[in-house]
């Protein structure tokens, strides 16, 4: 079953989006050059990570194309309805 209700009603991955602002609290509350270079690492991880999960749900659910222009990947597009 595709679920759009909750969370994932404002982004597509709201579990990747609470890990990446825990590193950015990381980085904020402990800067260094590392810690920042982890996070954007991160970011590039979990973004490959979420495509290829996209792509899957693509094929899977029939829906999920109109699903992807209306709501952001990590960050909300629109208010939720």
């Amino acid at each position: 079953v595709l679920v759009t209700d909750g969370p994932y009603a404002l982004v597509r991955h709201p579990m990747y989006v609470c890990v990446l602002w825990l590193g950015v609290s990381v980085v904020v509350l402990y800067a260094t050059p590392i810690k920042l270079a982890l996070l954007v690492l991160l970011y590039a991880v979990l973004r490959i990570k979420a495509g290829i999960e996209e792509n899957h749900l693509l094929t899977r659910f029939p829906g999920y194309a109109d699903y992807l222009r209306k709501v952001g990947r990590f960050l909300p597009r629109r208010a939720p309805e």
